[in-house]
């Protein structure tokens, strides 16, 4: 390009003119444009840095946030699916063992072991209210009462190494009574071998049973512990608090001796 003073040749990066020394307009307006381009691209590289980052965090919150899900999800099937496996293989032990679960059972009834019966069916998880276990339902559901009562009547005799006698008499008075309401026969109307001799046979010697236990734990006369079945809810309330307060006099005792 030409000097326009001059008429020089000059170059566009030439500021001055070499030959008259003067300004190269075109020069300076050139730097001015490369000047402005270069803040533009700076400003340009840093907001797409800027942004980039941005959504890459937010991308990567998605992310986390999205396999979190997924692995909530993936665990809730887990589970469903593990919870499913593990009853269809009981299922499966129980159904290859019901003759020998029958057998084990109708040998426990036979020695009028309440106890074993109530534990075996319990820890075999037993389903005794569907088929083929459903005729000992009732059975299970007196003898799984019968249970807790007598595990806490049997504790009596040592009542002394529990610091809150009072804690421990309200369960055992608890226990007793709920073993004695479950007797009522409107408790079992959705039942249909309720009425069976089989059922009736051995409710009635659990019932004869813990009438014994109470008498022996509770000091009830054989009177008083043979009406428990039949009297209101707070009758036999008092006789059984009646018979728990020897037990709760002796520890209040022992703690009075030992301070």
């Amino acid at each position: 390009m030409k000097c326009k003073n001059c008429g020089g040749e000059i170059r566009l990066e030439d500021m001055y003119c070499p030959y008259c020394g003067r300004p190269n307009e075109e020069a300076h307006r050139h730097a001015a444009d490369m000047e402005h381009y270069r803040r533009d691209y700076q400003n340009t590289k840093q907001d797409v840095i800027e942004r980039a980052g941005a959504q890459s965090r937010r991308a990567m919150r998605f992310a986390a946030i999205a396999l979190l899900i997924v692995a909530i999800g993936a665990n809730i099937i887990l589970q469903m699916n593990s919870f499913s496996l593990i009853r269809a293989l009981e299922d499966s032990r129980i159904k290859k063992n019901i003759p020998v679960y029958t057998a084990k059972m109708d040998k426990y009834l036979e020695e009028e072991d309440y106890l074993g019966f109530a534990s075996f069916c319990y820890n075999k998880s037993l389903s005794v209210y569907d088929d083929p276990f459903k005729e000992y339902s009732i059975i299970y559901r007196v003898a799984s009462n019968y249970r807790n009562a007598v595990m806490e009547l049997m504790q009596l005799v040592n009542h002394s190494r529990y610091s809150d006698i009072n804690h421990f008499a309200k369960y055992t008075s608890q226990y007793v009574q709920t073993f004695y309401e479950d007797l009522e026969p409107e408790k079992y109307t959705y039942y249909e071998n309720y009425d069976t001799p089989f059922v009736q046979e051995h409710i009635e010697k659990m019932t004869e049973a813990m009438d014994s236990l109470c008498g022996a734990y509770l000091s009830m006369t054989p009177e008083e512990a043979k009406s428990l079945r039949n009297i209101s809810t707070g009758s036999r309330l008092l006789l059984i608090e009646k018979g728990l307060e020897p037990y709760m006099a002796e520890q209040a005792g022992e703690s009075q001796t030992s301070d």
